[in-house]
This record gives C-alpha cells, structure tokens and sequence, in this order.
C-alpha cells in the first residue's frame, strides 16, 4: 500500500511548498505609505543652501527663518504606491491660530522672496533631497496650478504674490514627481471659509488627486503662505491679524488622509520666533517746497519681533 500511494507524496510536497512560497511573497509585500516633511532652512545667519524639505519636527528661530509673506515648504513622500492607480490625498492647514491669521492659502514650494533682509540669497529648495528620486536642479514630472482660496482677501494676496528669484512661473503650482497631478481644489466652499476665518482656532482642507506612474514612489511638495499683516491689516487695538509674533508655534500643515488606506494624521509646525515681524514707525518733519531741504523724524514704535525675542 505504502508503494501504490508514494506518488502523491512529492506531488504534495510540491504543493505545499508553491503555496508556502506564494504566501511568503505575499506577507513581504509593504502597503502603501506617506510621509509629511517640512523645511528647516537653517539659522538667519547660518543658512542652509541648497535645502531639502526633510524634517518632521517642529522648526523654530534656531534653525529656521522667515519674513511674513514667505511661504513653508513641504512635501509628501509616498512609498510602495500601486502602478497606474488614482489617489486622492487630503491636505490640511491652519488658517486661523490665537485669534490670527497663520497659513492663509497654499503656494509653490519655492517662495522665499524677498530675502535681501537676511543679507544673503534665497535658499534653493529641493524636493527631491534624500529620496530615490534625486534630481539637482528639481525637475517635477508633472505640475498644476493651485485653486484660488474661496475668500476674498486670501485670494487677492494668492492672485498678487510678488516676483520670485527662483521657479516664479511655479510659484502657484504644486509639483509632483512620479505621477500626473489631476485635480487641487479646496474642501471649504467660500461659505466655510468666511466661517473659519472668524473662528479663533480653525483649518482648511485641500484635496490633491494624481495618477501613479510605474516607480511606486511619489513625491508631491507645495508650501504654506505666512499670513502678513500688508494683507490683513490691525485690529481696532492696533494689534496685527497675523500670527508673526505671539508665542508658540501657530504654523501647522497635516496629511489629513488619503484613499489608499488609513495612514494616520500628521502634523508639522513651525514657531512663530522664527518668523520676522516688520516694524512699524511715524514719519514727522516740516512741509517744504520743492527743491528745499527737508528734515524728517522717524519714531520707530513696535521692534522687529522674530529670531526667539521680540
């Protein structure tokens, strides 16, 4: 009996094996994976140039400096994507933070202009910095223009943002490597957003949609825009709407979600101290005609805040 039946042991065998092997591969596959990354730029005096977008923790005046007006960087990097597939990817951003205005609207990843207040160039940012995808100059396989913020004020800043040494044709574009971007466009009608901006504490959302390529990595970066008191003014108090200035870190950017499968909130922030603060002044002197000279008084009466103390 033993004889007439030993045939089906290698065969089974056989089987058992193909099928252990098929199970093993299938375990080893990773699920698909993002990653939120923000800029440190270096210290006002000691940047970092060129620079990545390759942080996760917060960022402040000791390795990190802005002007109101400037834009964060930020990227998404995406791993073990599948090929030829459409993601939709949910963006979130505090506009609103202690009563002030924090991240108005989303920008190009490249918006660090003007920059001659720091005495030394803007800092040249690369996406690609530390990824597989390296590339220098940063060269995006696909780019799209931003929606216009659905309120007014946002929208006019967003419409009128100043020249840009570096990518100022990108300057309104998000950037993506490794895939097509389709579609940016707001959660928030115009409704939500007038809604929010009255709140003390409140976000926006943005949905990004784009086609995988066949790389299975992906790399999607914007920036944030550094609500400026030349936008949005002082209150009654004299006090600016903008967040430069106040304690703690007002600036936030999460990866709220996506449609591949549950990846978990994340946040990046960035301090207000390092965020410099123009000041304000009156000018005084005598009215003279023209061709006479003139003696003029200027009473600074705010400091520049920023860079850890105010």
């Amino acid at each position: 009996m033993n004889c007439k039946h030993s045939w089906r042991r290698p065969a089974l065998l056989a089987a058992v094996l193909l099928c252990g092997a098929s199970l093993g591969v299938h375990r080893t596959q990773a699920a698909p994976s993002a990653n939120l990354d923000q800029t440190r730029n270096g210290k006002f005096d000691a940047p970092e140039n060129p620079v990545g977008i390759d942080v996760n923790g917060n960022a402040g005046f000791q390795n990190s400096h802005y002007l109101e007006g400037h834009a964060i960087p930020y990227r998404c990097v995406m791993s073990d994507l599948p090929a030829n597939t459409q993601v939709t990817i949910r963006l979130g951003f505090d506009i609103k933070h202690s009563g002030r205005n924090a991240i108005d609207y989303l920008t190009g990843f490249q918006l660090l202009d003007p920059h001659n207040q720091f005495g030394h160039p803007p800092e040249e940012v690369n996406p690609t910095e530390g990824t597989s995808l390296f590339e220098e100059p940063p060269t995006p396989d696909s780019e799209l223009t931003i929606a216009t913020p659905n309120a007014t004020l946002p929208a006019n800043s967003f419409a009128n943002l100043p020249t840009q040494t570096l990518r100022d044709a990108s300057k309104r574009k998000m950037s993506l490597w490794g895939g097509t971007l389709n579609a940016i466009k707001y959660v928030d009608d115009s409704n939500s957003w007038n809604t929010k901006l009255a709140q003390s504490i409140s976000q926006i959302q943005i949905d990004v949609t784009f086609t995988t390529g066949s790389g299975g990595v992906a790399i999607l970066s914007w920036a944030g825009h550094i609500a400026s008191r030349a936008d949005w003014g002082f209150d009654a108090n004299g006090i600016p709407n903008s967040a430069g200035g106040i304690s703690g870190s007002p600036y936030h950017m999460a990866l709220i979600s996506w449609s591949l499968n549950n990846i978990g909130q994340q946040d990046r922030s960035l301090k207000a101290d390092a965020v410099i603060i123009p000041p304000t002044c009156d000018v005084t002197g005598d009215s003279k005609c023209v061709g006479q000279a003139a003696t003029l008084k200027v009473t600074p009466h705010t400091q520049v805040g920023g860079f850890g103390e105010p």
